[in-house]
């Protein structure tokens, strides 16, 4: 399928809502395995919102890759393939300077160029053009602009991954694509393998320094990004119980937690915003209310440190009867990794009290399907500089030592520091399998012993200009009824022009006009019954001939390709520009 060839948004499920909304009882066996064939994003829009509803995303049949039919690009189903396939890259041991991938299928840039490079070198899935996904230096969907004159923040779309984040998923910031269900750490609970901030000033335009519980580095973000927080109280509560040794100890009722190295004492809850807001609302996007906690825990760096106020002030005697809360302090002179000291409280507990080695999350992510993506890591995933979503990664990043990222936490476009480890997926252009536009099908041609053959031409229009006919049509056999044949005649041409004789001698007709893609029954339109006859012809629970007018190629099968080409047929009616797969 070329890209300007490509039909534009043809959605089977705008289609089916709009058409019967949910499907009859005894269609939804076949809309079950619909969902393996097509992609199970596509067959939730009637229940999902009108953005998620606008987007198709189709799973092949293998299930390893997933066409996003409005980029015209190919991604890998399983969105954390690195953690199971290195392609050769060796595993990260802490120690050496060759790219690597850590167990957890986090890597640093240069090795997640290095994987793509080794995924095409072994053309994996037949395919040898792989690529990171692209982000445009400048974006007029993302509502900021960098130092460097880059476009970053929430709502970008111009990018792949910000495209298959808003558009394709239908997802909406600042929410996370998977969350993390309760979980216990040691006496710690809710812990979320993502950002946490600090108290301490970093990086530039205003941010502040940042430790990541799913990787152990430590850095800097912008105060508008969503992360999480952790509150701390400098030294041990008073009447609790001595330390005695050096681990973590929980004290009495389980909500905090001491740590005799730093001498702080943590809540025991990680993630309590998620529960407990203090008074402050629920976010309803990024930026309204200006000061909100989102409902899965993460929030601003201004709402941050309004709820650690709000905690000090909490019933006129502070939480738990305590009113020196406060966020930890980060130490801007240990950046990156293995920032473990008294001025790095978060970075000690991550790796000598949790016992955690860099590129390990504190919990592991569930794999809940996304749409028809598996294995996706509610974290951070690299990308590339590039123009278009189409076009190769740029030698030369947004600055020096960056690149591009993008949070599938909370749908943040931005940059990290390259020897950061975040994620990293992949996708080529176009579908992931071959279609050939109608200028590349070979005519249909028969021996001297049947029906004569059928050759297309072109035929001038009565504008003047010049258009393809479309291609040939099936010879249709004795035993077929009349509507039930290959070809039809429009009533506005009742008789068909002369033969045109050919120099081998063997006589040609014109071809008749193309059916109606997925007409069935040729009554000029496209119902929900006619796009589960295809369904069920694809799954083979049907012969091709139960619907001719489906099999835009004819191939003697249908094709993803050629339902969803039926499902726009459905919405723009026959006779539309995009009636048909071209």
């Amino acid at each position: 399928m070329h890209e300007a060839d490509s039909v534009k948004e043809p959605d089977v499920a705008e289609f089916l809502c709009q058409h019967g909304g949910q499907p009859r009882a005894q269609t939804r066996a076949a809309m079950t395995r619909f969902r393996t064939t097509i992609g199970a994003v596509a067959l939730g829009a009637c229940a999902l919102s009108p953005l998620q509803a606008s987007a198709t995303l189709l799973l092949s049949p293998d299930g390893t890759t997933v066409y996003d039919v409005m980029n015209n690009v190919s991604w890998l189903a399983d969105a954390n393939l690195a953690a199971t396939n290195r392609f050769g890259l060796p595993l990260c041991t802490g120690s050496g300077t060759q790219p690597c991938v850590n167990p957890s299928g986090l890597m640093t840039y240069r090795a997640a160029a290095a994987w793509v490079t080794a995924m095409n070198a072994a053309n994996y899935l037949g395919h040898s053009n792989w690529q990171l996904p692209t982000t445009p230096s400048t974006d007029s969907s993302c509502p900021k602009t960098g130092p460097h004159g880059n476009s970053f923040g929430f709502n970008c779309t111009a990018s792949a991954l910000g495209s298959l984040y808003y558009k394709a998923l239908g997802l909406e910031a600042p929410n996370t694509a998977v969350p993390i269900p309760n979980n216990t750490v040691g006496p710690f609970s809710n812990f979320q393998p993502y950002l946490y901030w600090s108290q301490t000033s970093g990086g530039q335009a205003g941010g502040y320094a940042t430790f990541s519980f799913n990787s152990g580095f430590q850095g800097a973000n912008t105060a508008p990004n969503f992360l999480y927080a952790l509150p701390m109280i400098q030294g041990k509560i008073s009447g609790t119980p001595p330390a005695s040794g050096t681990g973590l100890e929980a004290n009495p009722g389980g909500q905090t937690v001491y740590d005799p190295v730093t001498n702080v004492t943590w809540l025991a809850n990680a993630n309590l915003g998620a529960t407990d807001t203090f008074g402050l609302p629920h976010c309803n996007d990024p930026t309204s209310p200006a000061i909100c906690i989102n409902q899965d825990g993460a929030m601003t760096w201004d709402s941050a440190t309004q709820f650690v106020t709000n905690m000090n002030t909490y019933n006129g005697t502070g939480y738990l009867g305590q009113t020196n809360w406060e966020l930890p302090p980060g130490d801007p002179n240990c950046p990156n990794y293995n920032c473990e000291s008294n001025t790095n409280p978060m970075g000690e507990l991550y790796y000598s009290q949790l016992r955690l080695s860099q590129g390990a999350p504190v919990v592991a992510a569930p794999n809940i399907a996304v749409g028809p993506f598996n294995h996706l890591q509610p974290y951070l995933y690299w990308a590339c500089e590039g123009a278009t979503i189409h076009d190769a990664c740029q030698t030369d990043g947004p600055a020096p030592n960056f690149e591009w990222s993008f949070s599938f936490g909370n749908g943040f476009e931005g940059t990290n520091i390259l020897a950061d480890d975040l994620y990293v997926t992949a996708y080529f252009v176009g579908p992931p399998f071959a279609v050939a536009s109608p200028t590349e099908r070979p005519a249909s041609t028969s021996s001297p012993t049947s029906s004569p053959s059928t050759t297309p031409t072109r035929t001038p229009t009565a504008s003047g200009t010049v258009s393809p006919t479309p291609l040939p049509t099936r010879t249709p056999t004795p035993s077929r009824t009349a509507n039930s044949t290959a070809t039809r005649t429009p009533s506005a041409s009742p008789t068909a022009p002369p033969a045109t004789p050919r120099t081998s001698g063997t006589p040609t007709v014109t071809v008749t006009p193309p059916l109606c893609a997925g007409d069935c029954n040729h009554d000029s339109q496209v119902t929900v019954d006619e796009i589960l006859a295809l369904v069920n012809i694809a799954l083979g629970n049907a012969p091709v001939t139960a619907c001719d007018a489906g099999d835009a190629n004819h191939d003697g099968q249908i094709s993803v390709d050629e339902i969803v080409a039926a499902a726009g047929t459905g919405l723009r009616g026959c006779g539309s520009p995009a009636q048909a797969l071209r």
